[in-house]
């Protein structure tokens, strides 16, 4: 590899560093718990929508298992978000809401603790 080659690839991961850390300050958090369903055991994967509570608009539709930590890539900035679990077998589950501020949440991930559905008749 050449000088100019190295410069340059030094540069590009650079850039991508950048980039990746304002996008995740920015745009992005974790959030992890786990799902269980009272009496029975869970069939399959759940769906766990974030949902921007000023708006109820669904910023992403994420499939989790009986235990999960995810990664959510929002638009930046502070918003209020909440999560509705549904699993096969169960009724909907809506969380509390959540204040994100981006790079808060990613570095100390939100605990949505252990969420207990209840099984539908």
């Amino acid at each position: 590899m050449s000088k100019l080659e190295k410069i340059n690839f030094v540069a590009f991961v650079v850039t991508l560093c950048v980039v990746w850390g304002g996008c995740v300050a920015e745009g992005a958090f974790r959030v992890h718990g786990s799902i269980r369903l009272a009496g029975v055991p869970l069939r399959g994967n759940c769906h766990m929508k974030v949902v921007r509570a000023d708006t109820q608009e669904v910023a992403k539709d994420l499939v989790v298992g009986p235990a999960f930590q995810e990664t959510v890539v929002v638009a930046p900035g502070s918003r209020d978000y909440y999560f509705m679990i549904s699993c096969p077998g169960a009724e909907d589950s809506k969380t509390t809401t959540y204040s994100v501020t981006g790079a808060q949440q990613y570095e100390k991930p939100i605990d949505l603790g252990t969420i207990t559905l209840t099984p539908r008749p």
